[in-house]
């Protein structure tokens, strides 16, 4: 039986910034370009309405801003991992009076929020997770539209799994952010 040679290609932080996003997305994951797939409808919908309950969160209490469409985040400079979750927090405490820049942001978001899609095995969801948190991220929410469950992944490692009757709160994050894991995807 042949082997099936993959193609690993492997880039720096700087030739990926020269790279047409809508031309090619991706991840720089530890030097290597992984490319992305276009997201499904339905991944689009629960990414929007996580989006709709963070800014409504927000707006009422101002102790952030939400970041989505996959923005860049330079998790680790020397060896190259860019990741982009597909909905984030930055607290206003770590945002420069100049605000938010127009360029990925140094370091890691403090809430993470990964929308599993059809092309994404659980594996890759947990390295990712697992990532943000060791970059300094205090919470990750993978979100499953299939099973209709929310991973929350917490320093230092830790994982808690969310059915849809259960509360989703935003820890020490989000203080009294609080929504019904069922309700993320109606």
């Amino acid at each position: 039986m042949a082997e099936t040679q993959v193609e690993v290609k492997r880039m720096t932080l700087e030739e990926v910034k020269q790279l047409n996003p809508d031309e090619q997305p991706g991840e720089l994951v530890r030097g290597v370009f992984v490319p992305m797939s276009r997201p499904t409808i339905k991944h689009g919908f629960v990414a929007a309405k996580v989006v709709f309950l963070l800014m409504r969160y927000l707006e009422r209490n101002p102790i952030g801003q939400v970041i989505c469409n996959d923005a860049g985040f330079v998790l680790e400079q020397q060896i190259g991992t860019l990741r982009g979750p597909d909905v984030s927090v930055i607290l206003n405490e770590r945002i420069p009076a100049e605000g938010l820049p127009d360029d990925w942001w140094e370091g890691a978001p403090d809430l993470a929020v990964e929308i599993v899609s059809r092309t994404q095995n659980a594996h890759e969801l947990a390295r990712k997770a697992l990532d943000y948190l060791q970059a300094g991220t205090k919470m990750v929410w993978v979100v499953d539209p299939e099973s209709k469950t929310v991973a929350v992944y917490t320093p230092p490692n830790q994982i808690r799994i969310l059915c849809e009757d259960e509360v989703l709160d935003g820890g020490d994050v989000l203080p009294g952010f609080q929504i019904k894991v069922g309700d993320l995807f109606k």
